[in-house]
């Protein structure tokens, strides 16, 4: 089996598939995290972002192509 690619996840992820997003959630918060820590300094505004950052993609209420 092949690893899916980001954009499959992404298109997966519009339509609400839970597998779809944790497996890019897995893939990218640390990054995501690490990099709103770098910016805020702060571990509460970073895991806030982060989940912020998540939210919206699984709401399909920010467009990330």
């Amino acid at each position: 089996m092949t690893r899916p690619d980001d954009l499959e996840l992404y298109e997966k992820i519009l339509t609400q598939d839970r597998h779809a997003f944790e497996t890019l959630y897995d893939r990218y918060e640390k990054l995501v995290f690490s990099f709103a820590h770098r910016l805020a300094g702060d571990r509460t505004i970073s895991e806030e972002v982060t989940q912020d950052v998540f939210l919206e993609l699984w709401n399909g209420t920010s467009v990330y192509q």
